[in-house]
């Protein structure tokens, strides 16, 4: 028979949500290794658990099996300690997606999630991670399908490969305190909408959101130098704002992305082997100055690409044997003849000359001083166009 929860027993729970009919169990542990013994004692009609004291790897392998094979959908144990602060590897994890857990409150004073700590946990929902955790180890909350929000702490330092990978998350952001952030971190989040990096590193790893294909809002810290291979590929991502610092795009970092207009910051040397291939709507891309390799296949598949502007007075080396894009191509007017005898380069569509005019901008020889023009020469209205427009010899980028 149930019984009525007490109203103590909701401020030991305050992140769970049950019903006033739940059968909420709980047990004070005075010594590590005691709970198997309670547990069995206990009955296995509990709705909740409330777990106090010191618990070990062997008591959290007991309160993982009494929950996995009964109908515990909250668990609290946010007054229990671990040797190290440390959640054990596997804590929850490898129980099936049937697993009916869907409310973890984690203890207090916990610095480490351990690996695969809630793997395939199928019905989790909600996880209270406290503000002491400091690591998160690799696979923590992979495949946990129903989860669509966690709050990271502000004292998070180290995140592990695919914490989070192929689970349910909508939005997650990367505190700045992070110092070390490794690969696929939210790969194959198929529900994944906004993601915010702050994070104080210098490169995004491979894979880091690849195959979230619903991926639209992405905000990457300014002191970013490199983009791995494949880091947001197949996503939805058709604007972003680019680091300053951006040195290196890797091998298909952005390839099936939905990018219309690309216009690269100042600092990046190297663009590699399909690193926007198969944006299909792609319009234009500016290269800049900087730039001193780029692979062939880089814009591989981008059939709607109609302009490029190089902006570097000496062609980039080119890698690969791909065409060259049936787009016209904006160079500086020193330049025209080298990039008109460039491998590569040379098999655009059309090369045409440009004045560099500063930093934001670049002056076309033939502009007039008041129509606005497409970048191929084409007048063009401010509020129709999407893209690369000259107005008095300078080039702005629409944002509509």
């Amino acid at each position: 028979m149930k019984t009525k929860m007490m109203m103590a027993v909701l401020t030991l729970m305050p992140s769970i949500k049950v019903a006033a009919d739940d059968v909420v169990k709980m047990f004070s542990l005075e010594e590590s290794g005691k709970l198997a013994a309670m547990l069995a004692e206990a009955g296995d009609d509990a709705d909740s658990v409330v777990v106090s004291g010191r618990m070990n790897a062997d008591d959290m392998s007991a309160l993982k099996a009494y929950c996995a094979n009964g109908h515990v959908h909250g668990v609290d144990i946010s007054e229990v300690s671990f040797p190290g602060d440390s959640l054990p590897n596997i804590a929850f994890g490898y129980t099936g997606k049937d697993n009916p857990v869907e409310n973890i409150t984690l203890p207090k004073q916990l610095r480490v999630i351990g690996h695969y700590a809630f793997y395939n946990m199928g019905n989790l929902k909600h996880v209270e991670i406290p503000k002491t955790v400091e690591t998160i180890d690799y696979f923590a909350f992979a495949c946990c399908t129903s989860l669509r929000q966690v709050e990271l702490p502000e004292g998070l330092k180290e995140m592990s490969s695919a914490i989070f990978s192929n689970s349910g998350l909508e939005e997650l952001t990367i505190p700045a305190s992070v110092k070390e952030m490794s690969h696929s971190i939210c790969a194959g989040c198929l529900n994944l909408k906004q993601l915010t990096i702050l994070a104080d590193v210098d490169e995004i790893r491979i894979d880091f959101a690849s195959l979230c294909m619903n991926l639209e809002s992405l905000t990457l810290p300014d002191h970013i130098k490199k983009i791995e291979s494949r880091a947001f590929s197949s996503t939805s991502l058709s604007t972003l704002t680019w680091p300053s610092a951006l040195e290196t795009i890797d091998d298909e970092a952005f390839s099936g992305c939905k990018f219309e207009n690309i216009v690269l910051p100042s600092r990046v040397t190297a663009i590699e082997k399909g690193a926007f291939a198969y944006n299909e709507q792609l319009k234009t891309i500016t290269l800049p100055a900087s730039l001193l390799t780029i692979e062939q296949s880089a814009l591989q598949g981008c059939t709607h690409l109609e302009s490029a502007v190089c902006e570097s007075p000496v062609p980039p080396t080119t890698m690969g044997q791909e065409a060259a894009p049936q787009a016209i191509l904006y160079v500086p007017e020193v330049a025209v003849d080298a990039y008109r005898a460039a491998p590569w380069w040379k098999d655009f569509k059309e090369i045409r000359a440009y004045v560099p005019s500063g930093i934001d901008g670049i002056v076309d020889k033939n502009s007039g001083q008041h129509p606005l023009y497409s970048i191929d020469g084409i007048k063009v209205s401010s509020t129709g166009h999407r893209g690369i427009m000259i107005r008095d010899g300078k080039k702005y980028t629409s944002r509509q």
